[in-house]
């Protein structure tokens, strides 16, 4: 099917975005399906939300260090960086629009650029509340006309209650990468079929039991009705009730899994996406985390970009010195993973064994020898400090174990 940038908003956001919505939950191809059962599936159907996972993980990425800015400025730049960035990777770009009271990022589906030099950005549904940029002065550049000079107004049901001059890169298009397609484009599709794969699973499971095969006619057709009876007293077959069969409905919740692990697979995040953490060699894990390494530092190289650029207007417009910004993402280089592997077997080992605390610190040494000695001093002195009966996790060997 076909998804707009409008959709993946809406797919994005969830909620009563997707609920209720037909275009997104789609009746059974088959006549399977009792009268009123889409009806109800469309109201009740849970919408298993992994766009927003997939966008969030990937901010979290790009903006995981503490940012190094230069300069001072009134605008929170970080925060700025990441509206840029979340609505650029569902829509594949979006527009900023610089004035002197602050830039505000717009979705690409609400602004509209008109045959007669002048851009819209609609702020409701109606038109009723929109921006208005007229030009006074266009050049045509290489994707279209460039507005040099205009004025930007804001109006409200039909009243203006704002307006500025406009100069050129007030009006900035910000993309994730160079093509300017959605990152979730088809990651959507496939949370699509699984939300309605999920509707049906869920239809399965609440009716198991009175699935009929076989009963009364209704009316002139003759036609037996899944899901009713309606008895004519004409002695005709006896009703009988069958549950889905158990592999039926093992088989929807492993295509469901299935086409998850795909979804996952296509925006790189398998790992993330995993209900259980796999650790494998970094050997083997490298490959799989070269593309995801090469995206989230596009996305940050493309982030910092436009903030800069952004930042410059605003001073411009305000008459100050520009500040600048540079990310720090998080990236996932192949020894990362033997380290997760580490960590693992060292919280294996230590919750396993809660005989006494010196056995645990023993075997520590001996299966961890690889590591440096002050890591397996400052391990052997959280086995005794919470070791025992005490547990471990990860975050506390990181923090406090110098790995």
């Amino acid at each position: 099917m076909r998804l707009t940038i409008q959709h993946l908003f809406d797919l994005y956001h969830g909620g009563h975005f997707v609920t209720g919505n037909s275009y997104f939950l789609w009746p059974q191809v088959n006549e399977q399906e009792a009268p009123g059962m889409y009806e109800r599936r469309l109201q009740r159907a849970a919408y298993p939300n992994f766009l927003f996972k997939i966008i969030e993980i990937y901010k979290g990425y790009v903006f995981w260090g503490s940012p190094k800015i230069e300069g001072e400025s009134p605008l929170n730049l970080q925060k700025l960086g990441s509206d840029i960035l979340e609505s650029a990777l569902v829509g594949g770009f979006t527009y900023v629009l610089t004035l002197a009271e602050g830039p505000q990022v717009y979705p690409a589906h609400i602004v509209t650029f008109n045959d007669d030099g002048t851009v819209e950005i609609k702020l409701d549904s109606h038109g009723e509340n929109l921006i208005l940029i007229s030009p006074e002065s266009v050049e045509q550049g290489e994707h279209g006309p460039v507005i040099l000079k205009g004025t930007v107004k804001t109006i409200i049901k039909g009243t203006v209650t704002h307006e500025e001059p406009f100069t050129e890169g007030q009006l900035k298009k910000c993309k994730w990468d160079e093509t300017g397609l959605s990152f979730i484009r088809d990651a959507a599709q496939l949370n699509l079929q699984i939300y309605n794969m999920q509707s049906v699973l869920d239809t399965l499971v609440l009716h198991a039991g009175i699935f009929i095969t076989s009963g009364a006619s209704i009316g002139d057709v003759k036609k037996v009705v899944p899901f009713m009876h309606i008895p004519t007293g004409q002695g005709e077959a006896p009703v009988e009730f069958k549950s889905p069969p158990v592999t039926q409905l093992k088989g929807v919740r492993e295509e469901i899994d299935r086409r998850i692990s795909i979804l996952a697979a296509i925006v790189g995040l398998s790992a993330e996406f995993s209900e259980e953490l796999k650790i494998e060699t970094g050997e083997a894990r490298k490959w799989k985390m070269l593309d995801t390494n090469a995206v989230v530092l596009q996305m940050a190289m493309r982030t910092a970009q436009s903030i800069n650029f952004i930042e410059e207007v605003h001073a411009g417009l305000t008459g100050r010195t520009p500040a600048t910004i540079q990310l720090e993402p998080l990236l996932n280089p192949a020894g990362d993973f033997d380290k997760l592997a580490k960590l693992d077997n060292i919280i294996s080992t230590i919750n396993i064994d809660e005989i006494v605390k010196a056995a645990q610190a023993e075997k520590v040494k001996i299966a961890f020898s690889d590591l440096p000695d002050a890591v397996i001093e400052n391990l052997v002195d959280i086995v005794k400090l919470k070791g025992g009966t005490d547990s471990l996790n990860r975050t506390e060997l990181l923090l406090n174990g110098g790995l």
